[in-house]
């Protein structure tokens, strides 16, 4: 919307409003601008009902991802589980071990639970990033979501205001055009009278 229909706009409802707590009737519009202004406000509400269900989807979208890692996230945690405290079992009796076979065997189970604890390690670290970004990302969409949905419902008062105006000013334009019609009947009257008295 231009700065000029703008500025219109926010004059109108100030006096929109000031007139409704007095309980007097809305002041006139031009009716052709007030109609522009709905359909302007109208439009941007479509738009604004695109980019929330975009909005919306997309947190469908998360939440649906944030699901399938905590899964994956609870099974990582059992795992690591499971061997940590079947390394920490091996650990307790290695050093009682004589035979030389078994300690090393027990030594590359040890450095392999060492590897393999790491990357699990990594992947719960991952996948704890990913869900804190994904909510970050929900709680954001919403705060936005809602902004939006309140400039919709502002949008509307507007167009209701706007309507309201424009019944108001049809009224006034039908008496005034009966008042016109009244006086032009009135100079024509007028100018029989004359028109019979100079000829």
């Amino acid at each position: 919307m231009k700065a000029g229909k703008k500025a219109g706009l926010a004059a109108l409802l100030f006096f929109s409003l000031s007139f409704q707590a007095l309980g007097q009737v809305l002041p006139s519009v031009d009716v052709d601008t007030a109609r522009t202004q709905i359909n302007q406000f109208l439009s941007e509400n479509d738009l604004i009902g695109r980019q929330i269900a975009e909005l919306e989807s997309t947190n469908g979208e998360l939440s649906a991802d944030i699901e399938t890692w905590n899964t994956w996230l609870s099974g990582i945690q059992d795992v690591t589980g499971r061997i940590v405290e079947r390394a920490n079992q091996l650990m307790d009796i290695v050093s009682e071990l004589a035979s030389k076979s078994v300690v090393g065997r027990a030594q590359t189970a040890l450095e392999r639970y060492y590897r393999i604890k790491a990357v699990l390690d990594d992947k719960h670290e991952e996948l704890t990033g990913r869900i804190a970004a994904a909510e970050a990302s929900i709680e954001r969409n919403d705060a936005v979501v809602l902004e939006l949905k309140e400039k919709i419902q502002s949008n509307l008062d507007n167009v209701e205001l706007l309507k309201a105006a424009i019944e108001r000013s049809a009224g006034s334009e039908e008496t005034i055009n009966a008042y016109i019609e009244s006086l032009e009947k009135a100079l024509d009257d007028a100018q029989k009278i004359i028109n019979q008295s100079y000829q």
